[in-house]
């Protein structure tokens, strides 16, 4: 019994030691009469050590001393072989084939080539998902149009492309349309305004072919830049909407 008597009263005395320079007592008063709750915490920071580190330990590489884990390469890349391999390095890059578009390839092109050859006007609207060679096929048909031109097979005719995730508005299709036309930079007001005058002529000229990639983009509320593009056509234009 006595010694387990001893042992609280050591274990009391040794927390005591140790807690005593941070002890707050509240019966103290200072002299205004208040509770000295800061005062005995300030005073039992006064005596407490402590050590702040004036400057952060770095570690220091030495030029060289990191190796990277990877092998250097001795030998060149190889150049792309078949044109599956280079169009995987260039997304611009367009098939000598599409595969499973040979139907919607020659619709298209069969339309465009009787139009071209009769002078006459219209509209073609292709539409489908995302990623679906839209305008790779009617590149390709435009390719192949240009290339019967060459051959004096067709007429000879203007082709100017837009794209209306490339505008800031949709009214810049005018600017952009007379600037391919022409070379002719103007704003928007003024070029509607020479290719309203310009497609309403009845002077004879070369057929124009255009493409509109993105058209939903260029919808307001107004309708009026899709509307003129759909009644040009009805003049002795041709032009095709993407």
């Amino acid at each position: 019994m006595e010694k387990n008597k001893k042992t609280k009263v050591d274990k009391t005395e040794t927390v005591h030691n140790a807690t005593k320079n941070l002890s707050i007592k509240y019966k103290q008063r200072d002299k205004d009469g208040k509770n000295s709750f800061e005062s005995v915490i300030q005073k039992g920071l006064k005596n407490t050590l402590l050590h702040t580190p004036t400057k952060s330990r770095r570690i220091s590489l030495k030029h060289g001393s990191l190796i990277p884990s990877a092998k250097i390469r001795t030998k060149a890349l190889a150049k792309p072989i078949t044109p599956l391999q280079e169009a995987r390095l260039h997304v611009s890059t367009v098939p000598k084939s599409l595969p499973c578009r040979e139907e919607q390839f020659n619709d298209i092109y069969t339309f465009l080539e009787s139009k071209l050859m009769d002078n006459s006007g219209g509209c073609i609207y292709i539409s489908g998902v995302s990623g679906t060679d839209k305008t790779v096929t009617v590149n390709e048909i435009v390719k192949c149009l240009k290339r019967s031109v060459e051959k004096g097979k067709l007429d000879y005719f203007e082709f100017v492309e837009i794209n209306g995730m490339k505008l800031s508005d949709p009214r810049q299709a005018y600017v952009q349309i007379l600037k391919q036309l022409s070379g002719k930079v103007l704003t928007w007001e003024q070029a509607y305004n020479v290719l309203e005058k310009k497609f309403n002529s009845n002077v004879k000229r070369p057929m124009t072919l255009l493409l509109v990639d993105e058209l939903d983009l260029l919808c307001t509320k107004r309708q009026d830049v899709i509307y003129n593009l759909l009644d040009w056509p009805a003049k002795i234009l041709k032009f095709l909407l993407d």
